[in-house]
């Protein structure tokens, strides 16, 4: 309201000085009008030029007013899609890497065609690749599903004689899973890790195959021995089993960024775990044709289970 009253006032104003302008002459005889004529128009032109003026400074002030920004809530995990539209061979990228940047700088997920597994670790974005290379990937790079936050530290602790995958998932339960309740949780582990297995798997090429049939031919595994390097690990409350992966997952990348992927075991004598609990979820469901055709009733949860375990 305030806004057109302002502009409505300024043309009200110019209609009254023209028309004050254009009656200024009746009582003049004819020679007269005709003297005044191209005095007048030279000054309604004058007039109407500052009056504009004063339009145009009208809206420059509208233009001034900046539009609301959106705050991003920092204790919320932000997930692309749904693990189970994934599974179905949904590999299609529906949000650039810049984008997710702007929502977390810690998560882990997937890119465009299935193209390696993705690492965010202090606000970059690696891909670790099926033939075990890492590289950090432009901001154009697309994303099918993923599962970020920004970290912000709750809590620090030493995590010692940890065997395997099991023993770690036992020591966070124990430590954090049960403080954290039916809220998410992401931590960062650090160490020199005595052995490391991790893997990815090879780009896909339309048509796309269900997710647990391309773990059965196109997953490679990468081993490990003495690497320093963090584990990125997210964990889901069980509610989640519907929407993604309920319990752990973890991702990994070496300190020189040279060596990552999705972790399927790993032993370490000594480390640190960084613990961030997050007590919201913002989901964005992607704007393609395929994600309206699938039928999410069916239950996926044994698809799911083959994807996230080793290979036999």
């Amino acid at each position: 309201m305030k806004k057109t009253f302002k502009i409505m006032f300024a043309s009200l104003l110019i209609s009254a000085i023209l028309g004050s302008c254009n009656s200024s002459g009746i009582s003049d005889n004819k020679a007269s009008k005709n003297s005044l004529k191209s005095n007048n128009s030279d000054e309604n032109l004058s007039s109407t030029e500052e009056k504009n003026d004063n339009i145009a400074n009208v809206d420059m002030d509208i233009n001034e007013e900046e539009p609301e920004k959106f705050d991003i809530d920092r204790e919320c995990l932000y997930q692309v899609s749904l693990l189970q539209d994934l599974t179905q061979g949904d590999y299609y990228g529906s949000i650039t890497v810049g984008a997710l940047k702007e929502r977390g700088n810690i998560g882990l997920g997937t890119f465009n065609k299935l193209n390696g597994e993705l690492i965010m670790l202090d606000g970059k974005v690696f891909r670790a690749d099926g033939d075990g290379k890492v590289e950090e990937v432009s901001d154009d790079e697309t994303v099918p599903f993923a599962s970020i936050t920004f970290f912000d530290e709750d809590d620090k602790s030493e995590i010692t004689d940890v065997e395997n995958l099991n023993d770690v998932i036992e020591k966070l339960d124990e430590n954090y899973t049960k403080e954290a309740g039916n809220y998410f949780q992401v931590i960062k582990i650090t160490g020199t890790f005595e052995k490391m297995n991790v893997r990815s798997e090879l780009a896909q090429e339309e048509p796309y195959k269900p997710l647990a049939e391309v773990m059965e031919t196109d997953q490679r595994f990468f081993d490990y021995e003495n690497i320093s390097g963090t584990v990125v690990g997210v964990y889901c409350p069980v509610y989640m089993d519907k929407l993604n992966s309920s319990g752990w997952h973890f991702h990994f990348i070496s300190e020189d960024e040279s060596k990552g992927g999705h972790v399927v075991d790993f032993k370490l004598k000594n480390g640190e775990v960084l613990w961030d609990k997050t007590m919201g979820l913002d989901i964005d469901l992607p704007e393609v044709d395929s994600f309206e055709k699938y039928d999410f009733s069916t239950d996926q949860s044994e698809d799911v289970k083959k994807v996230e375990k080793p290979k036999d």
